[in-house]
């Protein structure tokens, strides 16, 4: 899967203004307008029932909220990729699987020696897994396969991702991301969502998906320690 960059000037700007580090891979993002965004909820833990699954016509069923959101429209809560519960800072020094904040001493989900004890994982077990910790037997993190095919067969504009298989709809609150000092960046503005898939190249990321109000990117290497929200999944009976 190819992704090219050519990110909007407003869109860019923002980004060196907040000294970010994350590669974006993505045709380009639209005009940014983070009015009247929906207020962030935190939880504890909410239990999805059948009923909260979406059926998009694809290979999995989506589920109809975020990780730790009560309603369809909250953000719910952010999680480092890997990890099950959020925390009020997002580093290296404090992400699970990397010893002494060094990224090139990971303890799991690697296949280069270079940067940590080998495990040739690439995908999260369910013990790493946030969706199947926080919602419940049968939900899970969706893979990056799975993110590229609800793009591929959906519609999409200000975070609803229409069906062109059934028509039924469902919407992805732009809820930012967070890193290191714990505040959200670019929320109402932007979405990046976790995929369950190791970035195969660079062992310190992993692959999320991330849009804006006007266009959706196939997918965009995240540093694993950032806190992302994710939406879960579920297989078809």
């Amino acid at each position: 899967m190819k992704a090219t960059t050519n990110p909007s000037t407003a869109l860019m700007g923002k980004i060196l203004v907040a000294a970010l580090s994350m590669t974006f891979l993505l045709a380009g993002f639209g005009n940014i307008n983070a009015q009247n965004a929906p207020q962030n909820k935190f939880i504890d833990r909410v239990v999805l029932e059948d009923s909260n699954a979406i059926d998009l016509g694809l290979s999995v069923l989506w589920a109809d909220r975020n990780v730790g959101a009560e309603t369809p429209t909250d953000y719910g809560q952010y999680f480092a990729w890997g990890e099950i519960a959020p925390k009020r800072t997002y580093t290296w020094k404090n992400y699970k699987f990397c010893k002494n904040g060094n990224y090139y001493k990971l303890t799991k989900y690697c296949d280069d020696p270079f940067y940590g004890i080998v495990d040739n994982k690439d995908e999260l077990d369910p013990e790493d897994d946030a969706a199947v910790q926080n919602f419940g037997e049968g939900w899970r993190m969706p893979t990056e396969s799975e993110f590229s095919e609800l793009i591929k067969n959906c519609d999409y504009k200000d975070g609803v991702f229409t069906s062109r298989i059934n028509g039924n709809k469902i919407s992805f609150p732009m809820a930012g991301w967070i890193c290191d000092d714990g505040k959200p960046l670019l929320k109402g503005s932007i979405g990046y969502y976790w995929s369950s898939t190791c970035y195969p190249v660079n062992l310190e990321y992993a692959l999320s998906c991330n849009f804006d109000d006007v266009r959706v990117g196939s997918y965009a290497r995240t540093q694993r320690y950032y806190g992302l929200p994710i939406r879960a999944v579920r297989d078809k009976e």
